[in-house]
């Protein structure tokens, strides 16, 4: 399970910040996905996200992550 959020800079960007809360902690490929999703959000909202994210072996490519995240975006899931 992993925690992301976006904290303002004083330039008017953004600091992405994403930490393991439970579960495995060195795969770093879930941070990439967490910190994704977060740079996606933060452009409609300031709240900070919980994501749990499990893949099997298989799926761990960059076209599933794609499919994923077109998936959460066309239907608003954070809403």
């Amino acid at each position: 399970m992993l925690k992301a959020w976006a904290e303002p800079k004083s330039d008017g960007g953004c600091i992405y910040q994403v930490t393991t809360v439970m579960g495995k902690r060195d795969d770093p490929l879930l941070h990439i996905y967490a910190r994704q999703i977060i740079e996606r959000l933060s452009a409609t909202t300031t709240k900070p996200l919980l994501l749990a994210i499990s893949l099997k072996a298989e799926n761990r490519d960059p076209s599933t992550f794609q499919s994923i995240l077109n998936e959460l975006f066309q239907n608003n899931a954070w809403m």
